[in-house]
């Protein structure tokens, strides 16, 4: 009898996310038990001892790697292992079974180096409370960008002494700028010339637009002075990314949503009522796809794994497999980067508390996302667009200089990155 494979995992949480991790595997282990084991174990400072292990001959045969843009770095520093030879060998893998963006975005050089652990929809939600304060129908959100801005001034509402009562809108969702500025057809590096983009039209009106509306509250100084004013009093217990979101408390309008915040949302205000809808079509006409960016964590097979075979089974047990997607979906509503399992879910219903119609509704959005730029400098990117997108909100640098700026650096960076190959 072939002896029993042990299969070493890495992971960088704790409690309760640690209990996913455990419960996948046990899953895992059960389907090949005696042939294949899994031995998680959980590392919180993951991303620094990673490669030192990795360096050492005695790093994981699997991890967890949070951002995609960290699976392109490890990717092209030669951490981790391509996908595709492994993968090839076994009978259940499908890559036509994955929405297009999430595949595309692990995909470095052309090969397949992570699999999605989830796929993660952005959708426009907003305050039924607010609304009808507004006098606008709680049941109906702007489709259109001339609606959103309507929307907006109606919903937005000053104190006597001018400052912020209610916010009309704010963009809280995941990705932060980068994300907003894919729905107005923003794409920040052309892979077929290797040329940054962070200065196409695109991007600058997501600019202007949004330093406008910032300006329309007073500047980017009032808003951080309305949102602290909600820090502690939301909802106790309420998890870091939402602490701050004011959305609760009928005193904001409208926001950018991904999956998670209604999860939160249900777990630490049940009786707050929303309406949801796709984000409108923001911008001028554009060739690029007007549509979120991937949003997503990964699963890579380690260089030097002592079992990169069996390793690979088990990410795509853990991100593809219904058996594992299962409790994840019932628990948190938390869809897979699986066209097939998100499809089931839609005929057979998701948690009893999630929405059928917003469920639908993210199955069409994931089938529109965007990929992430495939260069090595993705992280650089996003970094120097993110901090272009500051100065202009702060009003040190008007929005198309600060974007020159940032294409400078970029320029200067990725011309550097050539002349070390």
């Amino acid at each position: 009898m072939a002896q029993e494979v042990v299969v070493e995992y890495w992971h960088p949480y704790g409690p309760p996310f640690d209990a996913t991790q455990e419960e996948t595997a046990r899953l895992f282990n059960e389907r090949y038990k005696g042939r294949i084991r899994v031995e998680v174990k959980a590392v919180p400072d993951l991303y620094e001892k990673l490669p030192a292990a990795i360096a050492a001959g005695v790093g994981p045969d699997a991890a967890h790697v949070t951002g995609i843009a960290r699976v392109i770095e490890y990717a092209d520093e030669g951490l981790i292992q391509p996908l595709d030879p492994l993968l090839a060998r076994h009978a259940e893998w499908n890559p036509q079974d994955m929405f297009p963006g999430f595949y595309q975005s692990y995909r470095y050089n052309g090969q397949l180096y992570g699999l999605p652990m989830s796929a993660q929809p952005t959708s426009l939600v907003w305050s039924k409370q607010a609304f009808l304060e507004a006098g606008l129908d709680p049941e109906r959100g702007p489709e259109s960008q001339l609606e959103l801005e309507t929307y907006i001034r109606r919903l937005t509402r000053k104190n006597p002494d001018n400052t912020l009562a209610r916010l009309g809108f704010l963009n809280t969702m995941w990705g932060g700028m980068t994300n907003f500025a894919y729905h107005w057809g923003a794409s920040l590096f052309d892979k077929a010339d290797n040329r940054i983009t962070v200065t196409d039209e695109p991007a600058v009106e997501a600019f202007e637009w949004m330093v406008n509306l910032y300006d329309s509250y007073g500047g980017a100084g009032a808003v951080s002075q309305f949102v602290s004013n909600f820090k502690s009093n939301v909802s106790s217990g309420v998890f870091t990314h939402l602490y701050s979101d004011p959305l609760y408390a009928g005193t904001q309008g409208m926001a950018t949503y991904s999956h998670y915040h209604y999860y939160v949302a249900h777990t630490n205000a049940p009786d707050w009522e929303f309406g949801f809808g796709k984000i409108p079509p923001l911008g001028q006409p554009t060739a690029q796809a007007k549509a979120p960016i991937v949003h997503t964590d990964g699963e890579a097979v380690m260089d030097g794994a002592n079992h990169p075979y069996e390793a690979a089974l088990f990410i795509h047990f853990k991100t593809l497999d219904p058996v594992a997607q299962r409790e994840t979906i019932q628990n948190s509503a938390h869809p897979s980067a699986s066209i097939s399992v998100n499809r089931k879910v839609t005929f057979e219903g998701g948690p009893e508390w999630y929405p059928t119609g917003l469920w639908m509704q993210n199955f069409e959005v994931l089938e529109q996302a965007r990929p992430w730029p495939e260069t090595p400098i993705v992280n650089d990117i996003t970094r120097e667009f993110n901090a272009a997108y500051s100065r202009a909100l702060q009003g040190s640098m008007a929005p198309r200089p600060s974007l020159e700026q940032a294409q400078q650096v970029l320029e200067a960076q990725l011309a550097e990155r050539k002349a070390q190959e």
